[in-house]
């Protein structure tokens, strides 16, 4: 079978033939060539056009769409093949470790659906060669996950934000690391990217700036990596280049126990000489996380840390994930009326709908809260004194 590369060359090789009957020699072979042949000359050209990391995981989404229509001709692919394929991927089941087989996640879903519709779009521009005739995913709806749906994420209860505090206190960099997102709720990346020049202990502020990701090497022919994923500090998940107002960069207040933990570990880590000598080498040395030999380390890294002194306690780990301490912070923020323009510049996202969507999971003792003070409130201006009110006096 050849290559894209390979037909192009064929095709300014042929002097012989009229320009008419090159092309279409070329258009039938083009037509024989199988999808994923296609498809990893697509992956390709993504390739720099996303971060590492979300290309990494392009990769590892395109394994579920080669599997399954890799070996389909460019001429047999139509919106019944497609509608097949992205429907019966909804019935498919998988185990992760010693669990039960369970259907991929709505989330999974997403991105399969999403890369495949972008790979057949492609195919059917002008300029990607004609491919196909048409985009027939343009009318194919994203199908629905069998999955159950799993509880709702619920902020953080008095009770176990204090045994958290207590657990986590006895490693220092992991303590550091839940008080920030505890006090913040900035993502775990962005915490892990901290520098100490972001401190202000004056003003008791923290400015968020960059994040910490990683690079991977991966191999798209063979879908493998190539060598180990390296950690990188890089610019917010959500910043663009080019806004006048970045919305994600932003100073947030913290309280005093942070501000405390913050300056032991300061300390504890710039009198640290042989450690200083280390992340100096590394270009660490004013981050205030970094690993035992002053290095970068990857964000799964610290929370292997994390997960073990919570197993050491029997905690689950799954239970605390520390996304939830994002959750909580947005969930306590509403609580507490915070305006929700204010919760999403807070939490650094681009629109108030990802805040209410994903993270502010009231739940119906809120409901109901709210509910009785707007009615207290209408019994106030019509004159009619609260059972509340009537009790106390």
């Amino acid at each position: 079978m050849l290559s894209i590369k390979q037909l192009i060359f064929k095709w300014f090789q042929v002097p012989s033939k009229s320009h008419n009957e090159s092309q279409e020699i070329t258009n039938t072979e083009l037509e024989d060539m199988l999808f994923k042949d296609y498809f990893v000359k697509y992956l390709r050209s993504l390739d720099g056009s996303n971060r590492s990391r979300t290309y990494a995981s392009m990769v590892n989404t395109s394994v579920h769409i080669i599997e399954g229509l890799g070996d389909y001709k460019m001429s047999q692919i139509n919106k019944t093949v497609l509608k097949e394929f992205i429907n019966g991927f909804t019935k498919k089941t998988y185990v992760k470790g010693n669990s039960e087989p369970q259907y991929y996640s709505q989330s999974q879903i997403d991105k399969v659906y999403n890369l495949l519709r972008g790979a057949i779009k492609e195919a059917s521009d002008p300029d990607g060669d004609r491919l196909l005739r048409a985009d027939f995913m343009a009318n194919i709806k994203k199908p629905r996950s069998n999955r159950c749906k799993a509880p709702e994420i619920q902020a953080l209860t008095d009770e176990e934000i204090n045994m958290l505090s207590n657990i986590v206190s006895e490693t220092k960099m992991i303590s550091v690391w839940v008080h920030l997102m505890l006090y913040t709720g900035v993502r775990p990346s962005e915490a892990l990217a901290l520098k100490f020049s972001d401190i202000d202990y004056k003003e008791k502020t923290v400015d968020i700036m960059r994040t910490l990701s990683q690079e991977e090497f991966l191999d798209v022919t063979t879908m493998s990596r190539v060598k180990p994923r390296q950690p990188i500090i890089t610019t917010l998940k959500n910043e663009r280049e080019g806004q006048k107002v970045n919305l994600q960069r932003r100073t947030l207040k913290v309280g005093n126990k942070i501000l405390d933990i913050l300056k032991e570990w300061e300390v504890t880590v710039k009198n640290n000489s042989s450690l200083m000598e280390m992340k100096k080498r590394n270009g660490t040395e004013d981050y205030l996380f970094c690993g035992p030999r002053g290095q970068l380390w990857l964000y799964d890294d610290y929370k292997q840390v994390y997960e073990r002194l919570l197993k050491k306690h029997g905690i689950s780990a799954s239970e605390y994930n520390p996304y939830r301490f994002r959750h909580n912070c947005c969930t306590r923020l509403f609580r507490l009326n915070v305006n929700i323009k204010a919760v999403q510049l807070i939490m650094g996202d681009n629109t108030s709908d990802m805040v209410m969507r994903v993270y502010a999971n009231l739940d119906k003792s809120d409901v109901l809260k709210g509910s009785k003070a707007f009615a207290d409130s209408l019994d106030l201006t019509l004159g009619i004194i609260s059972d509340d009110v009537k009790q106390v006096s």
